[in-house]
């Protein structure tokens, strides 16, 4: 039979038109559903329905899977977590930004969303998860820095009191309590125990310490290196052969290898690039590794480091007739700088005081935060404790307040973000929660 080629593609056509016909109705009909779901979603959400919102823009989805929907379901779910609190419904909010975190991995937008959720829930952990999650897709708005600003500052604090410590030197704080003497680590958490009668702080990864049945210098690891004299009652740091112990008299220098002891101060310091500062008759003198004084000036006061080191930064600080100046290693005076009083350079910005009230200078001598607090510490990993009205708080390099007047003393803050505190008669470790 002969196909008439005429009336086979009218037929074609009529078929196409058909076809098309129904897809325009189909397509007409998703486009109206959809939108009927937006606009139930939107009015459920003006209303406070926020579970129904939620649903309505997760049916959305299956119309239109963008960012907008799911946005939309995320702060309906939110809001509604927010309300009960309860796990699941904080648990689907994380879920909905996993999901979005997985398809649009660099959109602002999910990150300062999600902290923002987790400081209405009062969860730093989601915070910082969410700060190092936007660290590693590379995503950083004002939003999230100030995020991160504030959670540098908030802290808490650990479990574990002491009666008093000495200060943190390799990794290691020397801690009393009622048992004795032990060491701690930067956390505050006990790293080494002996309960000892005596502990000096380490250095060069020694110690001394003493209990009933002798004095050593240990390791870190709390192995016995060195045997001392019997009777030590405390004990400075070994440096350079020599470390600076009291028994029954004033303070002696010792050489463990040669079993030698030379001097009887009143305070000696740690030998470093030769000399140590120690007092003898109420004054203080340089002395090097003989014991003989590198000049016949005396001081009322040299300032020690940590490790009880009279020299570092290329300067000695003394006090001379009433004040505070910088000398070098010689004792030539080095900078034109007095004070009243003044405290260990930790960094390159210390604390002193004019006037009865302190501030701040470099090692330049430059004045970087006029004296206005009752005492100071000098800066240490960009903060520095402070005291108003009989409490102290710490404060940034700008001079801005970061944690308030709370405190009845500091220490030092340490790398990690830890800090010795006491807010009655024992000391606990306060800890930074957004530092690493």
């Amino acid at each position: 039979m002969k196909i008439n080629r005429k009336l086979l593609a009218c037929l074609l056509v009529v078929l196409l038109a058909a076809g098309w016909v129904s897809f325009g109705v189909q397509t007409g009909e998703t486009y109206a559903a959809y939108h009927a779901l937006q606009a139930e979603a939107g009015a459920a959400e003006m209303e406070g329905l926020y579970e129904k919102a939620a649903q309505k823009y997760e049916e959305c989805l299956q119309y239109q899977d963008n960012l907008e929907n799911r946005m939309r379901m995320t702060e309906n779910y939110a809001a509604l977590a927010l309300e009960s609190g309860t796990y699941t419904r904080i648990q689907k909010v994380e879920e909905c930004l996993e999901a979005l975190r997985k398809k649009y991995p660099k959109e602002p937008w999910i990150y300062e969303f999600a902290c923002s959720f987790y400081q209405q829930q009062e969860d730093r952990d989601g915070i910082l998860e969410t700060l190092s999650q936007a660290e590693s897709v590379g995503v950083s708005t004002p939003v999230l820095t100030a995020c991160q600003e504030q959670l540098h500052y908030q802290y808490d604090l650990g479990l574990s009191s002491y009666l008093t410590f000495l200060p943190l030197t390799e990794e290691l704080y020397a801690v009393q309590s009622n048992e004795g003497w032990n060491y701690a680590n930067r956390s505050g958490e006990l790293y080494l125990t002996g309960d000892y009668d005596c502990a000096s702080i380490f250095y060069g990864d020694l110690a001394s310490v003493t209990d009933d049945t002798g004095s050593w210098m240990i390791d870190s690891e709390g192995e016995k290196q060195l045997t001392l004299p019997e009777g030590v009652t405390q004990a400075g740091a070994y440096s350079e052969g020599l470390v600076a112990l009291k028994r029954t008299g004033g303070f002696e220098y010792y050489n463990p290898q040669t079993k030698e002891f030379f001097g009887d101060y009143e305070e000696a310091g740690r030998f470093s690039d030769g000399i140590a500062a120690v007092k003898e008759d109420g004054l203080w003198r340089i002395i090097d590794t003989t014991g003989t004084p590198i000049s016949d000036r005396t001081f009322e006061d040299v300032v020690l480091s940590f490790t009880g080191s009279c020299y570092s930064d290329g300067y000695i600080i003394a006090k001379s007739d009433g004040a505070y100046r910088f000398y070098d290693r010689e004792l030539n005076p080095a900078l034109d700088f007095t004070c009243g009083d003044i405290d260990f350079c930790v960094e390159s910005v210390f604390a002193f005081e004019r006037d009865g009230l302190w501030g701040f200078a470099d090692l330049s001598g430059n004045i970087l935060i006029e004296p206005a607090y009752e005492e100071a510490k000098s800066f240490s990993c960009g903060l520095a404790g402070v005291k108003k009205d009989g409490l102290w708080g710490f404060i940034n390099e700008s001079g801005e307040l970061v944690v308030p007047y709370t405190f009845l003393e500091v220490d030092y803050v340490n790398d990690r973000g830890g800090c010795f505190v006491r807010e009655s008669d024992v000391w606990k470790m306060l800890n930074f929660v957004g530092w690493t």
